[in-house]
């Protein structure tokens, strides 16, 4: 994900880099800078090239220390050569060696705030209103009509093969083990969608470039459940076209396939969740941590794990960072290195029923004949039981685990 703000710094000047990253959170801009526990003097990794290359904005925090530092100066090389505005913000009255020419008013002169050892806090608001007037008054790239990319076009055609091989297996091979075969090619499907760079979890990342809970007992129970109505369908309309005798009614009849009211319900109770879940966590972005000293050291944390927060919320800073264990994890800052029991039981319990259901299906399904096919009954108290997990899993979600203020 392209941030708006790169913050290139030397380690002496870390607390200044901080101030200005926080400034910027609160106004909503998004900002990268190295991470505390890398030693970018001796680490040159990839992630600062992505970042550099995907920000709008480079901002040099100009001192000694950060003008005699190699890594500033490649970091302000790479920024010169992707064409990116940049703007200094001069902490020490000396020249940038590795810039020869920059507008007047793209530096910000923080030199007597230096000299006098006062706040920066009036400079910092100077900068990020300047940022604030760049971002407002940069245009958007126009991408040409011929610059199509390859990548698209690969997961349409691999698409459009997956999903013809369903209709023919389907329809060519017998219950169950259409429904097996439907499963594995929509599952394929469903990885296909979201592969990008190798990624292949996208579909169950969320707006926190996290990878969900909600998201994934969603797109479980969409695989299991429309994978089997497929093959259903399939079977049932091959019955309609080779009977000789059969009507349009009879074909029609085809899709009425019976749907018991408890799978109605999990589909219910799954979006429920799926769509709570961003709803209560956007609550607690516009939350303050109650005091200074917790915040810096909830920072901190979310430093070395190169992450960062909206309000309380802790998000990835991209989405290539997104993991399986993320499934398990916390979601605010105080939390987000924890693991959350509400999360644990509610994946397990969820695949024990998707399991024991799935076997139902099959079974069903060997039982069953094509005239009268439909989805077996789960009971009343599996119900109960999976509407009580996602309201623990909802209810711990909306519960604070940040001192806030008030």
């Amino acid at each position: 994900m392209a941030q708006d703000v790169y913050i290139s710094h030397h380690l002496t000047n870390r607390d200044v880099a901080d101030s200005i990253r926080k400034s910027l959170d609160v106004n909503k801009i998004d900002s990268w800078m190295v991470p505390k526990d890398k030693d970018p003097e001796n680490e040159w990794s990839p992630s600062i090239v992505n970042a550099i290359k995907e920000t709008k904005i480079f901002v040099l925090i100009l001192s000694l220390k950060s003008n005699e530092s190699p890594l500033t100066s490649k970091e302000v090389e790479m920024a010169k050569n992707y064409g990116k505005t940049i703007i200094i913000f001069k902490l020490e009255d000396i020249k940038p060696s590795n810039l020869n020419f920059i507008e007047s008013d793209n530096i910000i002169d923080s030199t007597e705030a230096t000299k006098s050892n006062k706040p920066y806090d009036e400079d910092i608001e100077k900068l990020v209103t300047k940022i604030q007037s760049l971002l407002i008054e940069a245009p958007e790239l126009e991408v040409p009509p011929k610059m199509i990319d390859p990548h698209s076009k690969r997961t349409a055609a691999i698409g459009s093969v997956l999903i013809i091989l369903m209709v023919i297996s389907g329809y060519l091979i017998p219950l169950p083990y259409n429904w097996l075969l439907i499963l594995v090619l929509l599952l394929g499907f469903f990885i296909l969608l979201g592969y990008t760079k190798g990624n292949w979890n996208r579909i169950l990342v969320d707006e926190r470039n996290q990878m969900s809970l909600s998201r994934f007992q969603t797109v479980v129970w969409t695989l299991i459940i429309l994978s089997a109505f497929f093959a259903m369908a399939l079977a049932s309309i091959k019955v309609g076209v080779t009977n000789p005798t059969a009507n349009q009614v009879d074909l029609a009849k085809a899709l009425d396939i019976g749907v018991p009211w408890q799978l109605w319900a999990i589909i219910g109770i799954s979006i429920t969740s799926l769509v709570g879940s961003p709803l209560i966590l956007s609550t607690k972005k516009d939350l303050t941590v109650v005091d200074q000293e917790r915040e810096d050291y909830y920072q901190k944390k979310l430093d070395e794990r190169n992450m960062k927060a909206e309000g309380t919320v802790c998000v990835n800073q991209t989405i290539e960072q997104a993991k399986f264990t993320d499934i398990f994890t916390g979601d605010e800052i105080a939390d987000c290195r924890r693991i959350d029991m509400a999360k644990v039981q509610m994946f397990f319990f969820t695949i024990i029923v998707v399991v024991a259901y799935s076997v139902l299906i099959f079974k069903t399904m060997m039982d069953a004949t094509p005239n009268n096919l439909e989805f077996p009954i789960l009971s009343q108290g599996i119900i109960a039981l999976l509407a009580i997990s996602h309201g623990a899993y909802l209810t711990e979600k909306a519960v604070p685990s940040t001192p806030t203020k008030k």
